[in-house]
């Protein structure tokens, strides 16, 4: 095999070495621009909601530290999904034990099964979106497939150069 031949297989080895690491950063970056963000245990103190004896102020509101705003209030795609709010106690129920609304307040309701156990400190967990999140369907489409296309590019360098240097 001649000298230039060696040569070239080095680069491209090197060259997939570097491309498999890169596959790993572009597939890491596109699930973080495609997917919701995860927001766990956020604690909010839902002291002043309680009124004397077992009834709740409904007129108080809460909202939650990520809650949507600017461009993620117009979009169906980036409201507040999956929210459990509970504390050490009690896990309350959406509409029965509390409100949401798209923008991320919620409500404590005035109902029995919440009213008896509550605590002061009570978490929240929900899924939101993050500011660098692809709001529109089809781009998040397109993002999902950059690193199987990334591969495939690479496995079709590889495959060349090797064909060259073993076809001669």
């Amino acid at each position: 095999m001649a000298e230039g031949y060696t040569n070239q297989i080095i680069m491209a080895a090197i060259a997939l070495l570097i491309g498999a690491i890169l596959i790993g950063v572009i597939a890491t970056e596109g699930y973080a621009k495609t997917s919701l963000t995860t927001a766990s245990r956020e604690a909010i103190d839902i002291s002043e909601s309680k009124l004397e004896g077992n009834n709740i102020n409904e007129t108080v509101t809460y909202t939650i530290a990520k809650a949507p705003t600017g461009w993620k209030l117009g979009t169906t795609d980036c409201e507040v999904a999956g929210l459990r709010l509970g504390n050490s106690s009690t896990d309350f129920t959406e509409t029965t034990d509390y409100a949401i609304s798209t923008a991320g307040v919620l409500s404590l309701v005035n109902t029995t099964a919440s009213v008896g156990s509550l605590e002061n400190t009570t978490y929240v967990d929900y899924n939101y979106c993050a500011d660098d999140y692809l709001n529109s369907s089809w781009g998040r489409s397109v993002m999902n497939m950059v690193g199987g296309f990334f591969a495939l590019l690479l496995l079709g360098f590889a495959v060349g150069v090797f064909y060259k240097v073993f076809n001669k």
